[in-house]
C-alpha cells in the first residue's frame, strides 16, 4: 500500500497552468507529452521501481534485475495510461484539465483554488464541473497496473490507489497554488 502512495506523488511535481482560454489542439498534445513523457515522469518511474525493489513488492518479481525492469514497465504503463485517459477524454468531452488562474490575495486563498482546481474541469463556457478525466485516468492507470501484476487485476487495489491519487493531487495543488 506504501507504494501506492508514492507513485501519486507525481502528480505534487505537476505544475499548475494558469491558463483560461480554451487550449488548442497543440496545447493539449504538449500538455499530454509533458504528463506522459515529461522529466517529472521520467524521473520518477525508476524511483518508484527501486522504492518497490527494496521493498520487494510485488515479491513474485524478486530484487533481480528482470524484477526491477518489471517494475520499471508497471509504473511506466500506469503513469502513460494515466496521462493519456486524462488527456485523450479531456480532448474528446472538450474539457480543459489545466488549472484555473489563480486568484490575488492570501496564499492561503490561492492555495485553496488550486485544490479545487484539481478536482474539476473547464467547459468551453468557462463554467468549472466535476473532473471526470481525472477521475478516468486515476482509475485506468491503477487497473492496468493492477492487471499486470502477479495476481492480476485486484479492485480493492484499484479503488484505494484510485482515491490516493486523486487525493494527492489535490494535495499537491494546493502546495503548488501556496507557494506560488
Amino acid at each position: 500500500m506504501a507504494r501506492v502512495a508514492l507513485l501519486a506523488l507525481v502528480v505534487v511535481a505537476a505544475p499548475i497552468t494558469t491558463a483560461q482560454e480554451a487550449p488548442t489542439a497543440a496545447e493539449r498534445w504538449q500538455d499530454y507529452r509533458v504528463a506522459a513523457f515529461g522529466t517529472t515522469t521520467l524521473v520518477l518511474i525508476p524511483v518508484f521501481a527501486t522504492y518497490d525493489h527494496v521493498l520487494n513488492e510485488p515479491p513474485e518479481w524478486s530484487r533481480s534485475a528482470e524484477g526491477f525492469g518489471m517494475r520499471v514497465l508497471s509504473y511506466g504503463g500506469r503513469l502513460v495510461i494515466d496521462a493519456s485517459v486524462v488527456h485523450g477524454s479531456a480532448a474528446l468531452l472538450g474539457l480543459d484539465v489545466r488549472g484555473p488562474a489563480l486568484p490575488e490575495g492570501t496564499r492561503l486563498r490561492r492555495a485553496s483554488y488550486a485544490a479545487l482546481g484539481a478536482l474539476t474541469a473547464r467547459l468551453p463556457s468557462g463554467q468549472r464541473i466535476p473532473s471526470v478525466p481525472l477521475l478516468l485516468g486515476a482509475t485506468s492507470g491503477a487497473m492496468v497496473q493492477s492487471a499486470w501484476e502477479p495476481g492480476g487485476l485486484d479492485w480493492g487495489e484499484v479503488a484505494v490507489s484510485t482515491a490516493i491519487a486523486v487525493g494527492l493531487t489535490v494535495a499537491g495543488d494546493f502546495v503548488v497554488g501556496f507557494l506560488k
